[in-house]
């Protein structure tokens, strides 16, 4: 909710949200992220199954692991999703960035990668 309300709060006042470009790097399965302002914290969120490329919360459950992530020299943010010994590993990084007002921050992420891109059957 958090979220909502600050997007909510800087549309309705005309305010300028924050923006950020993220990339992945195929072979290094390597998130990076900039960002227009410092953000107030950064994570990545990751997590693996060996049954299925399905990583929706009904069918995995609650393995969605997180950490933070520290700003490069370059003022980017990096993680590394990894090949996984089985099945398949996904990823995707957090920001939260400062909000319309004290408290209200806005939240933002990044699309999810799974490696390898490969899936059990033809689609």
């Amino acid at each position: 909710m958090e979220a909502i309300g600050a997007f909510y709060i800087a549309q309705t006042n005309n305010s300028r949200l924050p923006t950020f470009t993220a990339a992945y790097d195929e072979e290094t399965t390597t998130i990076t992220v900039t960002a227009s302002e410092t953000p107030l914290s950064v994570h990545f969120w990751y997590a693996n199954t060996a049954q299925s490329r399905d990583f929706r919360m009904q069918t995995l459950g609650d393995k969605w692991v997180g950490r933070s992530v520290p700003a490069s020299l370059d003022g980017s943010y990096s993680a590394t999703i990894g090949e996984p010994e089985s099945g398949w590993n996904a990823g995707y990084m957090q920001l939260r960035m400062k909000g319309p007002f004290s408290g209200i921050d806005h939240i933002f992420t990044t699309r999810v990668w799974i490696t390898p891109d490969t899936y059990p059957q033809a689609p």
